[in-house]
């Protein structure tokens, strides 16, 4: 009798939920257009949108995101209302603006920055 080993090849594939892409379609499609600019840390998050609100928006929200992906919370669409909902991709779309002209004025800005100058230009508003 003889013993043998073989590999077999298999393509694994899992479905995994965007936090916050569906709600913020606006973000999205900006981003398809300037894929420049692209925080850092993105590889830590499952979608880029997931990635801009969690790092702009920070604090309770970042921690929720990564609960999310962990399957202890909710997606952000039944967590916010409509109106903040419409307000949020009003924010993450000013402070991708702001980093796509850093970017284009050579400039490293940090999250950290960008946060604080939305602070100074803006109330986050949540």
């Amino acid at each position: 009798m003889r013993l043998g080993m073989y590999q077999q090849p298999a393509l694994k594939m899992e479905l995994r939920q965007s936090y916050a892409a569906t709600i913020f379609p606006a973000v999205d499609c900006w981003l398809d257009r300037h894929p420049e600019i692209v925080p850092k840390n993105a590889d830590k998050y499952r979608h880029r949108v997931d990635c801009w609100y969690a790092e702009v928006v920070g604090g309770e929200w970042k921690k929720r995101c990564f609960a999310f992906y962990r399957g202890n919370d909710e997606p952000l669409q039944k967590v916010l209302t409509t109106k903040k909902i419409v307000l949020c991709q009003d924010y993450l779309l000013l402070a991708c603006k702001i980093a796509s002209v850093s970017a284009e004025d050579k400039l490293t800005l940090s999250m950290k920055d960008l946060r604080l100058i939305l602070h100074i230009m803006k109330q986050c508003p949540i």
